[in-house]
């Protein structure tokens, strides 16, 4: 899977210091409407990462990395589905992201 692969490659050339933070937000964007859930879990995953170091790092950017990260998912129509699927508890993902769960 070359998707899966270009990402995974990108996210370990980040945080290896070799690729800007802003050139994977960028490729990530990109996969704003992947059909593959191999590819999409590996996509959620990385922005679970991602967001974790940056509220690390420099929490004044947390709002809006969070926001990037919603509209990038937004276009998954199975989004809430997956995430579940990922996460044994939705609130667990509501401590990464402060989501709300919506009854």
């Amino acid at each position: 899977m070359d998707r899966y692969g270009i990402l995974d490659d990108s996210f370990a050339l980040s945080m290896a210091g070799q690729l800007p933070l802003s050139s994977l937000l960028t490729l990530m964007g990109a996969y704003r409407e992947e059909p593959d859930y191999t590819v999409l879990s590996k996509l959620i995953s990385v922005s679970s990462k991602v967001a974790r170091i940056v509220a690390d790092a420099d929490n004044t950017l947390l709002d809006n990395i969070k926001m990037f990260f919603i509209n990038l998912f937004q276009y998954s129509a199975d989004f809430i589905i997956i995430l579940d699927h990922f996460f044994s508890n939705i609130c667990e993902l509501n401590l990464v992201f402060n989501f709300c769960k919506v009854k």
